[in-house]
C-alpha cells in the first residue's frame, strides 16, 4: 500500500490557504478516484484498492506524529505533498530525500522518523514581497490562483500515478520528460491571464 500524504492545517479557517496545498491537491484526488475521506484518530483518510490518502490533522508542526504512527522501515511507500515558497506559483519538484528546506511540516517528518529518506513533491506558491513569511502562507490564495490549481494538480496527480503503479524512478523520468511542456503551458495559460487589481 502506498500513501500520499499531504500537509496543511485542520480547519475552515485554513482552507483555501497556501500552505494548505497538500490537503487541496488529496481532495483533488479523491474526487478523481472517487473515494471519500473518514475521519481516523489524528488524520481523515480515503482508500482505494492501491493507495491510501493522507491528511494529517495534527496541524502542520506536527504532521511527523501521523506519520510516524503509519509507516514502518519501509519509507519508499510514502510520498509526502508539501507546498514551497522557494518555488514559483505552480512549479514542482520532487526528491527522494533531502532536508526539510525551512519547512516545519518536513521538519516535523524527519524529527519523528529520524530520517530524511522519503520521497516529497513539492508545490511552488511563489514568495512574499513585503510580507512576513509566516502571514503570507496563511493567506488564501487569491481567486486567479486558486482558479489554476487544477492545471497544477492534473500534472502532479500525473507524477503520483507513476509513483503509485511503479515506482519513484519512474515518476523522475516522467517528471523529466514533462516538466518543460507542463511548464511551457502553465506559463501560455498565466500570460494570457488578466492580472488582478486587487488581492
Amino acid at each position: 500500500m502506498k500513501y500520499i500524504i499531504g500537509l496543511g492545517n485542520p480547519g475552515f479557517e485554513y482552507e483555501k490557504n497556501r500552505h494548505n496545498i497538500g490537503f487541496l491537491f488529496l481532495d483533488f484526488i479523491a474526487e478523481k478516484a472517487k473515494c471519500a475521506f473518514v475521519k481516523e484518530k489524528n488524520y481523515h483518510l480515503a482508500k482505494t484498492r492501491t493507495y491510501a490518502l493522507i491528511k494529517p490533522q495534527t496541524y502542520m508542526n506536527n504532521s511527523g506524529i501521523v506519520v510516524k504512527s503509519l509507516i514502518n522501515e519501509q519509507f519508499n511507500d510514502i510520498i509526502i505533498v508539501v507546498d514551497d515558497i522557494n518555488l514559483p506559483f505552480g512549479s514542482l519538484r520532487i526528491r527522494e530525500q533531502g532536508g526539510d528546506g525551512g519547512h516545519n511540516g518536513l521538519k516535523s517528518i524527519i524529527e519523528n522518523i529520524n530520517s530524511d529518506n522519503f520521497t516529497r513533491i513539492r508545490i511552488g506558491v511563489g514568495s512574499p514581497e513585503n510580507k512576513k513569511l509566516s502571514d503570507y502562507v496563511l493567506e488564501d490564495f487569491s481567486q486567479d490562483e486558486f482558479s489554476q490549481l487544477n492545471d497544477i494538480f492534473d500534472f502532479a496527480y500525473n507524477l503520483i500515478k507513476q509513483f503509485i503503479h511503479r515506482d519513484y524512478q519512474t515518476m523522475l523520468n516522467y517528471y523529466s520528460k514533462n516538466k518543460r511542456s507542463y511548464s511551457e503551458r502553465f506559463q501560455d495559460d498565466q500570460n494570457q491571464r488578466p492580472k488582478e487589481e486587487n488581492k
